[in-house]
């Protein structure tokens, strides 16, 4: 009918190996060899009302969670040391409505909310010993809520002339 029904879902996996010439001196040859690991979830869903009879509408979820790890090291001819690395992961929850009205022929109105959860969680890797407080890893994690009002009016004055104000 009337209706349109949208879902997509997405899944990325990069893998990323860095190799480094670090050597403090031409006869002190070193390396830094760098891992990089992500894993992300990419989801969205959406049901709306395209615009007819003076009103549309748009109501939506969605979500991303991304998992980034860095893993380093230092090799020597002698010696291979883990570096200090880190290792982030964060997720997002998202609800969304938006509505859309014609106020007159030439006047249109739209409003919306947009309500956003993110979770985000850090921690150092292979911390040397001395950076380490109480023999506990380096992590922090945080949340928040926001949620963002949106308005906006589009007045037609003529064939080729618009005004749109948005907040």
């Amino acid at each position: 009918g009337d209706y349109e029904l949208r879902s997509s879902h997405a899944y990325i996996r990069h893998n990323l190996n860095e190799r480094f010439d670090a050597s403090p001196a031409p006869t002190t040859p070193q390396a830094l060899s760098q891992a990089n690991r992500t894993r992300m979830w990419v989801s969205e869903t959406r049901l709306s009302r395209p615009f007819l009879d003076n009103l549309g509408w748009v109501v939506g979820l969605s979500y991303i969670r991304n998992e980034a790890e860095q893993r380093r090291e230092t090799q020597s001819t002698a010696l291979r040391l883990p570096a200090t690395g880190v290792r982030n992961d964060v997720r997002e929850w998202t609800a969304y409505a938006n509505l859309t009205y014609a106020i007159t022929p030439r006047l249109i109105a739209a409003g919306g909310l947009r309500l956003s959860h993110s979770k985000l969680d850090g921690s150092g890797e292979d911390i040397a010993q001395p950076n380490m407080i109480f023999g506990r890893t380096l992590a922090a994690s945080r949340s928040g809520t926001d949620i963002l009002p949106s308005f906006s009016l589009l007045y037609a004055a003529d064939q080729n002339l618009r005004f749109y104000a948005s907040y």
